[in-house]
């Protein structure tokens, strides 16, 4: 291990993290998508009748592909047509990208195809044909009539007030509650933010981190998978809020 290396390295990410303390916020840049939809999808139900119309519910579809679903919200349809609203995650926030206003919606999976349809009952509708090109959809053609008794529904996912998709896993429960604790003493402090900034240091140098496989989970504060100056000056800033009298605890503070 070159020594000379490690120490200038580590005084590189210690300068690097004290002055990332002044200016990076505690914010949103750390809340995963789970969180982000649950909050987005109760702010646009909050004054809901969920029930009260048809069509009610949510989808996760991966529009893009890249590994990380969209989410689709029907509020609801009434005759001639319904609001529907299209989500992504995005910089750490649940971002609404696109707005649709047809009665039902469908997905042709094996021809990468949006379905959307205006009308209703007696009111007579069109369907429009669209194709998907990561998060934009490109009208193809409309059509009197279409096929869609084998195609997704968009809003058969989830009921409005059904936010089982949004909860964490075992695995993901301990690392939110264990989140910036490397040392494994319930609590969150400096001795934690030195930890991170000596495996910072190391990784740096081209040296191992130092830590287990499950204290680097706990060492990636801000979710970018790395283990870096960013993540220590985060569990120094707790540090610095909880010395003055701060009460909220590591990961709801990071998303405060």
């Amino acid at each position: 291990m070159n020594f000379k290396r490690i120490v200038a390295v580590a005084s590189t990410v210690i300068m690097t993290a004290f002055a990332c303390v002044s200016v990076v916020p505690a914010n949103a840049e750390n809340v995963d998508w789970k969180a982000a939809y649950k909050k987005a999808l109760i702010s646009e139900t909050k004054y809901v009748q969920i029930g009260d119309a048809w069509n009610q519910g949510y989808s996760l579809y991966d529009f893009d592909e890249d590994g990380q679903p969209e989410m689709v919200i029907s509020l609801g349809s009434g005759r001639g047509g319904g609001t529907w609203l299209f989500y992504t995650y995005r910089d750490g926030k649940a971002e609404k990208y696109f707005e649709d206003y047809g009665s039902d919606a469908w997905i042709n999976e094996s021809e990468k195809l949006f379905i959307d349809y205006i009308g209703s009952g007696s009111v007579s509708g069109v369907y429009g044909i669209n194709k998907i090109n990561g998060l934009d959809f490109e009208l193809i053609k409309t059509a009197s009539t279409y096929d869609v008794s084998s195609l997704t529904n968009l809003s058969s996912g989830y009921a409005l007030n059904d936010y089982s998709p949004f909860e964490e896993t075992e695995e993901e429960n301990k690392i939110t509650e264990s989140l910036g604790d490397l040392n494994d003493d319930k609590t969150v402090n400096a001795k934690d933010g030195a930890a991170v900034l000596v495996a910072a240091a190391q990784i740096g140098a081209g040296q191992g981190s130092g830590l287990t496989e499950e204290q680097m989970k706990f060492a990636d504060i801000n979710k970018d998978n790395a283990v870096n100056a960013k993540d220590a000056a985060l569990i120094l800033q707790f540090a610095a809020y909880k010395g003055s009298g701060g009460t909220l605890i590591f990961y709801i503070w990071c998303n405060y």
